[in-house]
């Protein structure tokens, strides 16, 4: 499905269809892919999937709260960003 996060986050390690023939080339796909690429998939998926557990989530938030209560006066704002290789960064605004 062409979800906006499901394709920033994990677009590079699916194939994401956006209607039937193109989910069902992308069923094609991936039942031709030998045991080696699965698992090599799959090892990355895992890899992706663990830089967005609700405790690095947990974690990435405190972090900008810490950051925006150490800037003068503990105001602004907080933002966090999460790019495509599942690190998250946190930085006061």
């Amino acid at each position: 499905t062409p979800i906006h996060d499901v394709l920033v986050m994990f677009g590079d390690l699916v194939v994401i269809g956006d209607d039937a023939p193109s989910f069902i080339a992308a069923c094609r796909i991936a039942i031709a892919e030998t045991p080696a690429e699965v698992a090599d998939r799959q090892a990355s998926m895992k890899e992706r999937v663990a830089g967005f557990s609700w405790d690095r989530t947990a974690d990435t938030i405190a972090a900008a709260i810490e950051a925006v209560l150490a800037t003068p006066g503990g105001s602004g704002q907080a933002r966090t960003a999460a790019t495509p290789d599942g690190t998250v960064q946190a930085a006061a605004a």
